[in-house]
């Protein structure tokens, strides 16, 4: 039987809807077996989602170096040091780099014996994909197929006992109402420069689980905290490959919400020809939204014939340059002046440190019929239109609109192109009056 102590370490961010504050979370396995776990509100509110981390961090490490001096008293002695897998890569970071440590004075002292432990080599933090991290449900509400892959994980038996028949014949009927609503999950779709634990979850996605809705952000292929390269991601189908798989997953009987950002439109309108049938409505906020008329590429190859200053941006043009570029690095100037413009100072500090050179896929979205009126047409579509973005401006989302008609356009006033930073609150009300109507 293996001896070793791993743990793993999570937190909500600012999940409280009251006061803000987050909740942590943690489990130890000795060997395969769990052996402690914990799930907590932080008791103080923190500004960012790193430093929240990191406190979770500590915490865990703690219990652990208690569950280690047990042990020993018990005879039993570890064989390898203490493993530390936690799903913030900024918080990683912070257990090993000094130069890091410069840019975050904020971080109490105390939580520093986690780098103590590290440089002692008794402790080793690693980084774990959202996806795998098990204490990801000590945390937040999850949709019952996570919750139930994460139970099998942590070696947790589901009772044969169930209350839900009886709970839910008594409840009155407008409670019930509002539990049917629930069941909705709203899968928001991250584009190559956000940062998604920070930007996404941490803004837009609190709020919509306050108002009792769950939400999935997938962490797509080479982008923000996905540690993928972008040459292994060889096709759009990579790139988009963890959408489809928490498409494939829902049960028959679930159906969600789909809301795309900029270019990952093009990954809603692939998720709406394949699985059409378990998408109540698909909602574009500031997207691409291709029609049925022409390739998917044929909306993006617009946007790059409109693009009139890319600044610091560096394309590069396997095709030629009398082509549409082949992938394109986004610069700091055009992202602060076109992108982030209306957006705080550490969203766009974020985004610069996590953006990556993104590919565009042209050669695997330029083929006729890839979207039929048969699936993709049978969605319905709502189009969220983001005045004052200088991104994909006003006229360039108007002609988007005007070639594929949507079955209703919502507008955001005074928002640049990440609307979700901009305007959270806002971009969350149009998405709870969708939700009410599709519901």
């Amino acid at each position: 039987m293996s001896t070793q102590l791993s743990i793993y370490s999570d937190v909500d961010w600012a999940g409280c809807p009251d006061d803000r504050k987050s909740t942590s979370g943690f489990c130890i396995f000795f060997g395969d077996n769990l052996i402690s776990w914990s799930s907590k509100k932080q008791p103080t509110v923190t500004r960012s989602s790193t430093k929240a981390e990191y406190r979770a961090v500590a915490h865990a490490t703690s219990d652990s170096i208690w569950l280690q001096s047990l042990l020993r008293e018990l005879g039993i002695f570890l064989s390898q040091r203490l493993v530390l897998w936690c799903d913030n890569i900024g918080a990683t970071y912070l257990t090993t780099n000094l130069v890091f440590h410069a840019r975050t004075k904020h971080v109490e002292i105390d939580y520093h014996f986690v780098r103590e432990r590290v440089q002692q080599k008794s402790l080793e933090v690693c980084f774990v994909s959202s996806k795998d991290q098990l204490a990801d449900g000590l945390t937040k509400a999850l949709v019952s197929t996570r919750f139930s892959h994460l139970r099998s994980k942590l070696n947790v038996q589901h009772s044969s006992m169930s209350l839900q028949g009886v709970l839910r014949k008594h409840l009155p009927k407008q409670m019930t109402t509002r539990l049917s609503q629930q069941m909705t999950e709203v899968v928001d779709i991250a584009e190559t420069v956000e940062a998604v634990d920070y930007q996404l979850v941490g803004k837009l996605a609190t709020l919509l689980r306050s108002d009792g809705h769950k939400v999935t952000v997938p962490d797509l292929a080479a982008s923000g905290i996905n540690l993928k390269r972008l040459d292994e991601v060889q096709s759009v189908h990579d790139y988009f490959q963890p959408l489809m798989e928490i498409m494939a997953s829902l049960n028959p009987d679930e159906r969600v919400i789909l809301v795309g950002h900029s270019f990952a439109g093009i990954g809603l309108a692939l998720a709406m020809e394949k699985y059409p049938e378990r998408i109540l409505v698909a909602v574009f906020a500031t997207a691409v939204m291709p029609g049925l008329g022409g390739p998917p590429f044929n909306v993006i190859k617009e946007f790059f014939g409109r693009l009139d200053d890319p600044m610091d941006c560096q394309f590069t043009f396997d095709r030629g340059p009398e082509n549409p570029p082949t992938s394109v690095a986004i610069g700091p100037k055009f992202m602060s002046s076109k992108v982030y413009q209306r957006c705080q100072p550490q969203d766009l500090t974020l985004a610069t440190m996590l953006v990556r050179v993104g590919r565009l896929y042209e050669e695997d979205i330029s083929a006729e019929n890839m979207l039929t009126a048969e699936n993709y047409g049978t969605v319905s579509r709502i189009y969220i239109l983001c005045k004052g973005d200088e991104l994909m401006d006003e006229d360039f989302q108007n002609w988007i609109i005007k070639n594929n008609p949507t079955d209703e356009v919502k507008a955001i006033e005074r928002s640049d192109h990440m609307v979700m930073l901009s305007k959270p609150k806002e971009l969350c009300t149009c998405l709870l009056e969708i939700g009410g109507k599709y519901t």
